[in-house]
């Protein structure tokens, strides 16, 4: 956080939240740094998982709503983009959801006349993604 200047002045952050741990823990984290109005939660439904998978949905987006915090959920068709695409689901999934992440980032520095990336993009990784 420190190398990226993720925890200093009038940040914004749009957060990848999948509804696991690491990324839940994520958004209390950045939500303990900075002000609700300065995050905004992507989920991104790879649409792999059928009801499952909107179930992760529905979790991160009940937890947006009780925190006050802005949440976009993204529906991907992961398994027909991968086809397409000539990538395995788990390598079309990754780059998808970073092109959906930038997007956010993006669109939320322009509807608000923020400079040109100054929006942050946080994810929960560990040393084995």
């Amino acid at each position: 956080m420190d190398e990226f200047l993720m925890a200093e002045g009038d940040l914004h952050v749009v957060i990848g939240v999948s509804g696991g741990a690491d990324s839940i823990c994520l958004l209390f984290l950045m939500k303990d740094l900075l002000p609700t109005e300065n995050i905004r939660v992507v989920h991104i439904n790879h649409m792999i998982r059928g009801a499952e998978a909107d179930g992760d949905s529905e979790f991160v987006k009940e937890i947006c709503g009780r925190e006050g915090v802005f949440f976009r959920e993204i529906r991907k068709d992961i398994p027909a983009l991968s086809r397409e695409m000539g990538y395995t689901e788990e390598e079309a999934g990754r780059r998808i959801r970073y092109v959906c992440f930038e997007k956010e980032a993006l669109d939320w520095e322009e509807e608000c006349g923020f400079g040109k990336g100054t929006v942050r993009i946080a994810v929960a990784h560990h040393v084995e993604d």
